[in-house]
């Protein structure tokens, strides 16, 4: 009887060991890289921050006038800016292009790979490159780098002679915001220009507005490209943090 009750409280005190294991140590995992519909957050090389500038507006024309001028990917006139070389099928998902960019640190060719490209029957349209060559250095001596760069482009058609924009700029960097928000204006601006020489904009234009962002190698709390939609010509979008107007960043 003493060996079965001694056996049992054996066989007890095993399960009871078993069955009230420690808790396992909590090991948080980093987030994935930072890359093309990578989930946010993102880990960016060592070095670099995670940047995004998203700028949205509506242009008062029509979608297929807007897209004849914006959306070709291997025609860069409305930056302007020249395209060196091309590979691959016009704006066709896998093909690149190169062309050369100026920015405050220096002169840099860019080497762009297309990830998204579509046109919808009533004009609208998306484009998106991957910038291939990286980690690209500043030439300038001050240590900085594009260790990564994405790059979307979206109209859509909004009414007969109505097209809302939004242009998304992401990546890693180290370095600063640069001049980036300053290139955007100057872009709308010609293609602006060149829409009212042609006589097509005969609906409602609004100003450009721009939420800018140098934040921690962890990400953004919301993704580049979830924006609200327009709802009106002339409504003004609240801006996070370091938001503000195109026009009141020519301090940048």
């Amino acid at each position: 009887m003493k060996f079965s009750i001694l056996a049992l409280a054996l066989v007890a005190a095993t399960a009871s060991a078993w069955l009230v294991r420690p808790p396992t140590a909590l090991v948080e995992e980093a987030p994935p890289p930072c890359a093309v519909d990578s989930p946010l957050p993102c880990t960016c090389p060592t070095g670099t921050e995670f940047f995004y500038l998203q700028t949205w507006f509506s242009w008062g024309a029509n979608a297929w006038s807007v897209y004849n001028l914006t959306g070709n990917f291997s025609d860069l006139s409305w930056v302007p800016q020249p395209i060196k070389l091309t590979i691959g099928p016009h704006n066709t998902v896998g093909s690149y292009r190169l062309t050369t960019i100026h920015i405050d640190v220096g002169v840099f060719d860019w080497f762009e790979e297309i990830t998204e490209y579509s046109v919808e029957d009533d004009g609208s349209f998306v484009w998106a490159f991957e910038l291939k060559n990286v980690p690209l250095e500043f030439p300038d001596g001050k240590g900085g780098s594009f260790a990564g760069e994405w790059e979307r482009f979206e109209g859509r058609a909004a009414g007969e002679h109505q097209t809302d924009i939004y242009w998304n700029i992401y990546g890693c960097h180290s370095g600063g915001t640069h001049t980036f928000p300053l290139f955007q204006r100057y872009c709308l601006d010609h293609v602006n220009a060149t829409l009212s020489e042609m006589g097509v904009l005969k609906g409602t234009t609004t100003e450009p507005f721009s939420e800018i962002w140098m934040g921690h190698k962890t990400g953004a709390v919301t993704k580049p490209g979830n924006l609200p939609p327009f709802r009106d010509p002339g409504q003004q979008y609240p801006l996070g943090r370091n938001g503000g107007r195109l026009s009141d960043l020519s301090d940048l």
